[in-house]
């Protein structure tokens, strides 16, 4: 399910970084809409970038929202705190007296009125858009750099093979790559921009720009500065520096280049020879440009011809057009086929599991029927299918909200119907992941034809490379072991698959449980403290089938026990499982408990121990916190969200419940390190301690930690992030929140 969620992160992260300039403050009124009639009307960026763009990425309202945090009592209290205010008056101090000749070299240019421009061109570069995209040519790249990935992970094996050293297969692996992408490989073309008002200001900056770069490189790269020009590129004044392989210093790169013999590094310096690098600074109609990549012309093309905000996947976004955008994000399906799919995953696994049995001098044949085992499993049927993926995040009155649209295929995720298990989470947990992913028994018995061909090669390897006796003493094991495996694959089969069809699953975490001292070596702390408490619970369609099918795993896992005893009888104590505590849990269903062993020393309230009713089973690592899940609680959860619509994924946490969990945690470790809290057993004499208020550390501590906690009370003004994944016409939809509610 993780491998499903990894597509939707970048909006999610976009999400929480731009919520860090506007914090709380946002729930002080309500926010109207803003009055746009397409997205291009808030992000003018769309009206440049071409369609066929790898990626795209936009920012919006940087000024409108760096001064909505400005204005919070967040902020306030954020100065306050006797750190913040010292760091400010060092910074303060330094950029007004320092005579360092950079630092008040900086300080005159600043304070000149050339400075003064460059600063206002500056500040205005990030009040209102700024955007990157990369051109198409960006997916060679990545193709070359995932190649290069995968090579670390097979070097080592390969050097083992080969008996050579992993710093020269690693070489010989890369040049290779290199030879096979020499043909279709560029420098990647990356543009940035950053909306303007005045022009005319911003063009004399880029004036001085190029004086300021010239007069550094006469003095430190002089055979540089004659390729730094201006030229008109569609129209506008560019301040260009064009380069290319053949100006490195190739006499050096050959002295340092020392572990290459002479025909890879022939091949290295013809690589990097043909390759140019242009980049470009300018002002157009309304953007500051820098342009990176093996030419110019790409900018002659910027705002004509086919354009990003007429693209599918942007065009899906208009419908939040007249929310208060602050950002835009655009991958297309090219790019993230390039950082791998299920099928070269699979090449790679099958390269790595080759070298390894080279090494082990395994017969090539026996080589191929186990690279073509690793190749021939399916697992692009689990996987999600790589897509078009864009989404967008606006300001609403408690926070940020975002959509997120990815095209492609996710075979294992299903939102048919609402998520259920919600209603047995505990009604306010810190944290829950709750999905419902589609199961059937065809897809198990694909898996168990799978592993039973493949663990056929793998025994005729291992009958080959052992020994006779040794051999046949596996083979009289090897038919206990199969029926051990055989009654897993019955239970399996006619019980566990059927139990748990619902296909529902949560994962939860909680802090409601506390203690004085959860183990018998910490000191006793003079309030309780809180304890995180892990639970999962998952959906049941037959409780019987679930009870049988679990009862029939352990037998198994007794029998498995004794087995191994058998092989080592000297390395493995005896061991009983012991009988569980069974009570009733209100409402029906049981809970089974098994509890630690005193000479632990853990709080009572831990404790082995799972729950079933005829709906849910919980496993948890309290017996308390089991019981609570298992009882229907209609969920509370921080959010605006609707939670009670078909969902495939609901993710929610709290950050404000971990700051509270984390504070007298806190208080207690300063204790405990400062020898305020000491763990005395029965019997001891008081140890002779210097006060408390004597004792340097805890001077020192006093002054830190209240600070701590003033930095917690602005932190905890990020409330909770809320995410909600489900299917809408052909589409996975990722709704999402940030709530971000001011101090009072």
């Amino acid at each position: 399910m993780t491998r499903q969620l990894e597509s939707s992160r970048r909006v999610w992260l976009v999400q929480i970084a731009t919520a860090a300039l506007v914090l709380a403050s946002l729930a002080c009124g309500p926010l109207v809409r803003a009055k746009a009639a397409t997205l291009a009307d808030q992000a003018h960026s769309l009206r440049k970038v071409p369609a066929d763009a790898a990626f795209y990425s936009a920012s919006l309202r940087l000024k409108e929202q760096w001064h909505i945090f400005k204005s919070s009592k967040a902020y306030a209290k954020l100065m306050e705190i006797p750190l913040v205010q010292f760091a400010k008056m060092q910074i303060e101090f330094q950029w007004q007296q320092s005579q360092e000749p950079r630092i008040a070299k900086f300080r005159d240019y600043i304070q000149s009125p050339a400075g003064q421009d460059g600063v206002a061109v500056l500040k205005e570069m990030f009040s209102d858009e700024c955007f990157v995209y990369g051109g198409s040519d960006i997916v060679e790249s990545m193709k070359l750099i995932m190649e290069l990935n995968s090579l670390r992970r097979t070097a080592q094996l390969e050097a083992m093979a080969k008996g050579k050293s992993p710093e020269e297969v690693t070489t010989d692996r890369a040049f290779e790559i290199l030879d096979k992408q020499s043909a279709t490989f560029k420098l990647p073309t990356i543009v940035l921009g950053f909306r303007i008002k005045d022009q005319a200001r911003a063009k004399r900056e880029l004036d001085e720009v190029h004086s300021l770069i010239r007069n550094a490189l006469d003095e430190n790269q002089p055979e540089l500065a004659a390729h730094l020009q201006r030229e008109q590129i569609a129209g506008q004044n560019f301040l260009t520096l064009r380069l290319d392989g053949s100006m490195l210093p190739w006499d050096k790169v050959r002295e340092a280049a020392k572990s290459l013999d002479d025909d890879q590094f022939a091949k290295l310096k013809a690589f990097i020879i043909k390759h140019k690098l242009v980049v470009a600074l300018g002002v157009t109609d309304e953007f500051v440009l820098l342009s990176i990549g093996e030419s110019s012309d790409h900018l002659e093309k910027l705002g004509k011809g086919p354009l990003i905000a007429g693209a599918p996947p942007i065009k899906r976004l208009e419908k939040h057009a007249e929310q208060r955008v602050v950002s835009i994000e655009y991958a297309s399906k090219t790019i993230t086929q390039a950082f791998g799919s299920p099928q070269e995953t699979l090449n790679n696994l099958a390269a790595a599991a080759d070298q390894a049995l080279v090494a082990m001098k395994v017969s090539e044949e026996h080589r191929k029927q186990i690279a073509d085992d690793i190749r021939s499993l399916n697992i692009a049927h689990y996987m999600p299918e790589p897509g078009n993926t864009s989404g967008v995040c606006f300001l609403t009155g408690r926070g940020y909200e975002s959509y997120q649209y990815n095209d492609g295929h996710r075979p294992m995720m299903d939102s048919s119907k609402p998520l259920t298990i919600l209603d047995h989470v505990g009604g306010n947990p810190m944290l829950l992941l709750a999905s419902r992913s589609k199961q059937n028994i065809q897809d198990y018995e694909r898996a168990v034809a799978w592993l039973k061909k493949t663990a056929l090669h793998v025994e005729q390897i291992a009958e080959e490379k052992s020994d006779p006796d040794e051999w046949a003493k596996y083979q009289e094991l090897r038919k206990r072991i199969v029926a051990l495996l055989k009654r897993i694959d019955v239970a399996n089969r006619e019980d566990l698959y059927p139990a748990l069809a619902d296909g529902q699953g949560a994962f939860v975490l909680d802090v409601s449980a506390k203690s004085k001292q959860w183990f018998e070596k910490m000191p006793e702390s003079p309030t309780p403290l809180p304890m995180l408490e892990m639970a999962f619970v998952a959906g049941v369609s037959d409780a019987a089938l679930l009870r049988k099918g679990v009862a029939a795993y352990v037998d198994v896992a007794r029998d498995a026990y004794k087995l191994i005893r058998e092989i080592n009888p000297n390395k493995l104590p005896g061991w009983k499982l012991p009988k569980a505590n069974v009570s009733d849990i209100p409402g029906g269903g049981q809970l089974y408990t098994y509890p630690l062993p005193k000479k632990w020393g853990v709080d009572p309230q831990v404790a082995v121990n799972a729950g079933l009713t005829n709906k849910f089973v919980a496993i948890s690592m309290m017996p308390k916190t089991t019981e609570r899940l298992l009882g229907e609680t209609k969920p509370s959860l921080d959010t605006s969200l609707k939670l009670d619509v078909p969902a495939a994924v609901v993710i929610h946490f709290q950050f404000s419940k971990l700051i509270d969990v984390v504070r007298p945690w806190i208080d207690y470790g300063v204790d405990v390190a400062t020898g305020k809290l000491k763990r005395h057993k029965k019997g001891d004499e008081a140890e002779n301690e210097q006060p408390a208020e004597q004792n340097p550390v805890m001077l020192q501590m006093g002054f830190v930690v209240p600070q701590i906690h003033q930095f917690l009370d602005v932190a905890s003004v990020f409330r909770s992030v809320t995410r909600v994944s489900y299917e809408e016409g052909g589409e996975w939809v990722t709704h999402s929140e940030t709530h971000i509610q001011d101090l009072k």
